[in-house]
């Protein structure tokens, strides 16, 4: 059996990696500058590292450094996010017309292989989920059913379970029944429908009544010097605490005002 002939590593003159590295740099993504010239992406990184100058010695130093060389460049592409997307969307209150206006998410589509798709987000104020379930949603009239689906199902718990549920709790029911939606999303379905979550107050039980209309017990321990040892001068007080069952209890603590440990309850 013949053995195969070893294939040859590719050389790649000057030129070639000339062309490659302001290819990156010009688009701001080594992925979309090695997809253009279909080569390995590795390849490109360590053609933009070994033209990078050289790191400083010190370990520290050199930490600053790389720290601010993604500082920079971070800053660098989101400036070139902006330069190319104030022009192009919609609505920008602009005097003169504006050639073919694109909405924030269909930029986004359109700018994901140069920059990283987090950081578009960032820079044009969108949340990634509502891009990526943007992504998702099928077609115009092909996908109707899909999202009238979850709306119906969101309807349905939330009018089953009597107004006490949020956006949590409904978005864990419906990824019971199979349908992934963000709460932000069911928000605004919420917000469409005309429904809107109760919001009850909290019981907390009074454990002061200061309207009873008689004097109230003095302080001895005002003028008192501060307790030198232990066991001389104890402090009470009462609390409540909720029951697993729901009831509430009351409890009644004695602390030691030198020692700061609870003596009985």
């Amino acid at each position: 059996m013949e053995k195969a002939p070893p294939t040859k590593r590719p050389r790649y003159d000057a030129a070639f990696r000339a062309e490659a590295l302001r290819l990156a740099n010009e688009s701001r993504s080594t992925l979309a500058a090695a997809r253009a010239l279909n080569i390995d992406a590795k390849r490109i990184y360590a053609w933009l590292k070994a033209a990078q100058p050289p790191l400083p010695a010190d370990p520290t130093e050199a930490a600053e450094v790389r720290a601010l060389r993604a500082a920079s460049k971070r800053l660098a592409q989101e400036l070139e996010i902006l330069k190319k997307s104030h022009r192009h969307l919609l609505p920008v209150p602009v005097p003169v017309p504006v050639p073919d206006p694109v909405s924030p998410l269909h930029f986004i589509e359109q700018q994901r292989t140069h920059y990283p798709v987090r950081q578009l987000c960032q820079v044009l104020g969108v949340v990634s989920s509502r891009y990526y379930a943007w992504r998702q949603r099928p077609a115009p009239g092909a996908g109707t059913g899909a999202v009238l689906g979850w709306e119906t199902e969101m309807v349905a718990v939330f009018d089953h379970h009597k107004r006490r549920y949020g956006t949590r709790r409904i978005q864990a029911e419906l990824r019971a029944t199979g349908h992934r939606v963000g709460r932000q999303a069911l928000r605004t379905a919420l917000r469409r429908h005309g429904r809107k979550a109760l919001q009850p107050k909290s019981f907390v039980p009074r454990t002061t009544d200061s309207t009873y209309g008689q004097r109230y017990a003095p302080n001895l321990l005002l003028d008192q010097p501060p307790a030198m040892q232990a066991n001389q001068v104890w402090v009470s007080d009462i609390t409540c605490l909720p029951l697993a069952s729901g009831a509430w209890s009351y409890l009644c603590a004695f602390q030691d005002l030198f020692t700061k440990h609870v003596v009985g309850w």
